[in-house]
């Protein structure tokens, strides 16, 4: 059960979806990413977008009723690897949003990150990776899109390439500045992910991912299962479109959402 004080704006990330998918390998996943770094030298721009309808909501007597009733998101990300790490970025642009005081648009929180492969993968024993992550408080609290300070998360990556076949499992949390409101906390949340991937072809690649990702404590976890394809042509431009659904009603757990990006790698 989620129950919220909407007259008093608590710092949370209610939009419960992070990019970490920044690379136009075929083998990375739109919100796990990946746990190759890429080659020496290489770098991947990206734009993306993303709707959530009715991200965030409270539970009353007569049912639940939307705080965060759609946001439309725009992100700027990108990456590079060098000596064998991959540095990436990622800036939310919320460009509408609809909560109880009504229309916004607003930045969400920028993500830094830095991926550091642990151990290569051969056949069916994984590639082992850790990604650190930071996120500067840039999005608005007001509206349910951003923290009161800035987060630190560290996720362990393991992944599996055998064949056509891409298997990866993302563990690991994140924290900031603790809040709570009734019997909401927040500061403290997972950062957990397995996913599946299949390459049709050179070009063609289909995904399924099931994420927990938010800075909310315990019982509020948001739990969305996504399917997504993406087109990628031999000059390195790709293109990817997802599909993707809430399983529970912990904050960010969107009843639907939909994802689009395009990229060169």
């Amino acid at each position: 059960m989620i129950l919220l004080l909407a007259t008093t704006a608590l710092a949370i990330d209610a939009h419960g979806f992070q990019l970490f998918g920044t690379s136009g390998d075929p083998a990375a996943f739109p919100r796990l990413g990946s746990a190759y770094a890429g080659r020496g030298g290489s770098w991947d721009p990206l734009l993306a977008f993303d709707y959530a309808d009715r991200p965030l909501s409270e539970t009353m007597p007569w049912g639940r009723e939307p705080v965060l009733s759609s946001l439309g998101t725009i992100y700027a990300a990108g990456g590079y690897s060098f000596g064998g790490l991959r540095l990436d970025a990622s800036l939310p642009v919320h460009a509408f949003g609809e909560d109880l005081s009504g229309s916004f648009t607003t930045t969400g929180d920028m993500r830094l990150g830095v991926l550091v492969p642990a151990l290569r993968g051969k056949g069916w024993l994984p590639q082992l990776a850790l990604q650190a992550n930071l996120w500067a408080p840039t999005g608005d609290e007001a509206h349910y899109v951003g923290s009161a300070g800035p987060r630190a998360g560290l996720v362990a990556l393991a992944q599996v390439h055998q064949g056509d076949l891409d298997l990866l499992a993302m563990a690991g949390m994140q924290a900031g500045f603790p809040e709570e409101a009734r019997n909401l906390d927040t500061g403290l949340g997972p950062l957990v992910g397995i996913g599946a991937g299949y390459t049709w072809s050179d070009a063609i690649t289909t995904q399924l991912e099931l994420t927990s990702q938010t800075d909310v404590v315990a019982e509020d976890w948001p739990l969305e299962a996504m399917v997504s394809g993406r087109y990628r042509l031999p000059q390195g431009a790709f293109a990817s479109l997802g599909a993707a659904a809430g399983l529970n009603d912990g904050i960010g757990a969107a009843n639907w959402r939909a994802f689009l990006a395009v990229g060169w790698t």
